[in-house]
């Protein structure tokens, strides 16, 4: 496919931090006609798994989940709560995050 991608982080001081470049093994391209529809049609299930501790907005080819408490510690266990059920989701749906080691700021 000859497709790569990383992940920038920006944080407060509007320092850049980025992982290594990863080759995209698996994937619909972005532009694609069919690329909207097979995301739709690949994440209609995820709203089920999704818990009360939190609000998943879909958005054509976006996800975000959005969790909020006024206690740290309440907040800590919520996020943690949705972060596994994420990944029991994840797995059901045989997908797979590779996570780089190396990083640069």
């Amino acid at each position: 496919m000859d497709r790569y991608q990383r992940t920038l982080q920006y944080n407060e001081n509007h320092n850049i931090r980025s992982s290594t470049w990863s080759e995209v093994e698996h994937s619909v391209p972005q532009g694609s006609v069919l690329g909207p529809l097979l995301f739709l049609i690949f994440v209609n299930d995820l709203p089920k798994f999704i818990n009360d501790k939190s609000v998943l907005m879909l958005f054509a080819d976006d996800t975000s989940i959005l969790v909020s408490h006024s206690n740290p510690m309440v907040f800590y266990n919520m996020i943690n709560t949705v972060f596994q059920t994420l990944n029991d989701w994840f797995k059901h749906n045989l997908i797979f995050f590779k996570f780089c080691q190396n990083s640069r700021y």
